[in-house]
């Protein structure tokens, strides 16, 4: 798709950008809105996904809340799409990872294990998810270390460190940007929905952003299979309990000063 990005067609980005791109608060919003448009110029043919826009000009139930909530419907694309970028630019990578020896992240486990008492009242559970099974950690070295430490030390994995890019605070992030536009661009959303949030208009979003991966975000049923093997389509009633119940309790760790869409003057 050729993406066309006039000025008057990033007019919602403009909109949640003068806000939410100068999170300092230098009130410097005409700066914070041209260093967010120019970002997004460069990265509108990268993150564009096709297949998610034919979704969304497919769905007619999409469609008519866009217009019934008197919005362009090119013009809201674009916006999703920089909801999107500006969201994971703001959490860093989903996996932070350290090249680290299997030797030495045992020789790590035997050295706490040896400094008492961590040793004497210490469990160590071993879970796949569907079982598990615990030992005390004094035979954690001659159960499961057969091997000498130094031959392990030959052995690199890629060993997983942290998971600093949760879905449901990525969600959280970009259902308030996405409310701030909703309520505060035009009142026609508010109006139509008489005060309430609209979380099936919300979920739908939120998958064609590919925060959610579970289509009956979007569709709005769940498929499911019967004792007697039949698929029965129920409405998916809980959408918006589940997306409450997921992010009402998350604390924002967003972290601004990783985007390249926000305006932060350097230090004087």
């Amino acid at each position: 798709m050729d993406i066309e990005l006039t000025n008057d067609n990033m007019e919602y980005i403009s909109f949640v950008a003068r806000k939410y791109c100068d999170p300092i608060k230098t009130g410097c919003g005409d700066l914070a809105t041209a260093t967010a448009i120019y970002y997004f110029k460069q990265r509108a043919e990268t993150i564009e996904d096709i297949k998610m826009h034919e979704l969304y000009l497919s769905s007619n139930e999409m469609q008519d809340s866009i217009n019934n909530y008197n919005l362009d419907s090119y013009k809201f694309w674009l916006l999703i799409l920089f909801l999107k970028d500006f969201t994971s630019s703001c959490f860093g990578a989903t996996h932070v990872f350290n090249k680290v020896s299997v030797g030495e992240t045992a020789e790590k486990i035997m050295k706490m294990l040896a400094n008492a008492p961590f040793s004497a009242d210490c469990e160590i559970t071993i879970s796949n998810g569907k079982e598990s099974a615990t030992i005390n950690a004094t035979w954690v070295e001659p159960l499961v270390l057969r091997t000498p430490i130094e031959k392990l030390k030959n052995i690199y994995p890629m060993v997983k460190v942290s998971k600093n890019n949760k879905p449901y605070h990525k969600i959280k992030f970009f259902m308030e940007k996405l409310d701030y536009f909703l309520l505060n661009y035009d009142n026609t959303y508010s109006l139509v929905n008489e005060g309430t949030k609209n979380w099936e208009f919300t979920a739908k979003i939120l998958y064609l952003a590919n925060l959610l991966d579970d289509y009956k975000y979007f569709s709005g049923y769940e498929d499911i299979v019967t004792v007697a093997g039949r698929t029965v389509r129920n409405k998916a009633y809980y959408i918006g309990k589940e997306l409450k119940d997921h992010t009402k309790t998350i604390s924002d760790t967003a972290d601004y000063h990783k985007s390249p869409y926000c305006f932060i003057p350097d230090p004087e």
